[in-house]
């Protein structure tokens, strides 16, 4: 008969694909970082790193006073945890009861909804329709409507790449404020856009901004985040924090990155040039696909069939790449990681021709 699982886990489903070995490969699968740190940097690390920082129990004081001067904002209002995931599911522990709702973007980030079951949410959904279009209007008008405990938007929004505009974001936390309602928005990507919407914590006491280390710090192995919000909102996160933030090692580490982030900085201009080599030499080809401001493209392709096939003779050039999707609106799409400029031109030598062939 077995023991009896929490209630709470009736709606959760996973399925699980395992991380394996890829060093053999061009990771361009996972929009983490495909080549890492330059080999002089990492040596700095290295020496950066005690046998202290391995061997004993920390706290985050010197990652929060990175981050203070770093962002403007005080240690009140910053909270940091094991990835941005972390930090999403420490806030929906915190503000989902069973049944509220919570309003979501569609497709978005899997864990959003996995978080909202877990903790017994229902959920809604506002979709892009087929050219990615997201209505604003319409999503604020379900605010206003079934006026939920929690909104949570991706910007730039993963796995569409696509961003909501600094007026329309402003346009739903008012809505959001209006209604009592908690807006979350996950700026995973935000380093690679145009934008941040961090300064709307100063006007509105509703707002968390959800950030990573793992994207354009190039450090998702180890699992570091944090999310910026009022005193009150940091507070009641602080209920629900592990005995540790994070661990040692990567606490250190986004420090470092922090000191150095001009060398973070021209890495993260090299890989929007990638992006944009990419995204010109798609369009010239007539590869369906779209603008993006996130670290990833999508390729349309013309079946199922010809996503896989595709995926397969990539792989056999040693490039991994994400896919294919299977909802809509984007069936048949798969998706590429970016890197570096010099990286995205091989990767467009060796894999153009099987591309043009599979797109629509």
């Amino acid at each position: 008969m077995g023991i009896k699982k929490s209630s709470r886990l009736n709606k959760v489903f996973r399925e699980f694909y395992g991380y394996s070995d890829r060093r053999n490969f061009y990771r361009l699968d996972r929009n983490e970082d495909p080549v890492g740190w330059d080999d002089s940097v990492f040596s700095k690390l290295k020496d950066y790193l005690t046998k202290y920082d391995f061997a004993a129990y920390t706290d985050s004081n010197e990652l929060l006073s990175t981050l203070c001067n770093w962002t403007g904002f005080p240690e009140e209002n910053i909270y940091i945890t094991a990835g941005a995931d972390g930090a999403i599911k420490n806030i929906f522990e915190v503000y989902l009861d069973p049944d509220d709702i919570i309003l979501m973007q569609e497709p978005c980030w899997p864990m959003y909804w996995v978080y909202s079951n877990v903790y017994q949410g229902s959920i809604i959904k506002q979709p892009y329709n087929e050219n990615l279009f997201f209505d604003v209007s319409a999503f604020i008008k379900k605010i206003n409507s079934i006026k939920p405990r929690v909104v949570i938007i991706a910007n730039p929004n993963m796995p569409t790449g696509t961003m909501i505009d600094e007026e329309d974001i402003k346009k739903i936390c008012e809505a959001c404020s209006k209604n009592d309602t908690l807006f979350i928005i996950d700026e995973a990507y935000h380093l690679f856009s145009s934008f941040s919407s961090i300064d709307l914590i100063k006007d509105f006491e509703n707002v968390v901004i959800v950030r990573t280390f793992s994207k354009a710090f190039g450090l998702a192995g180890l699992r570091i985040g944090y999310c910026l919000a009022n005193k009150e909102i940091i507070n009641n996160l602080m209920l629900v924090r592990p005995i540790a933030d994070a661990n040692n090692i990567g606490l250190k580490t986004a420090v470092f990155a922090i000191e150095n982030f001009d060398y973070v900085s021209k890495r993260i201009s090299d890989y929007i040039e990638g992006r944009e080599f990419l995204y010109t030499n798609f369009t010239k080809n007539g590869i369906k696909t779209y603008k993006s401001d996130g670290n990833f493209l999508l390729i349309g392709c013309k079946s199922l069939n010809d996503a896989n096939l595709a995926l397969e003779k990539i792989s056999n050039k040693k490039y991994l790449l994400k896919g294919p999707y299977l909802s809509y609106p984007l069936e048949n799409f798969i998706r590429v990681t970016i890197g570096p400029l010099e990286l995205m031109k091989k990767f467009w030598e060796d894999c153009s021709d099987i591309i043009k062939s599979s797109s629509i």
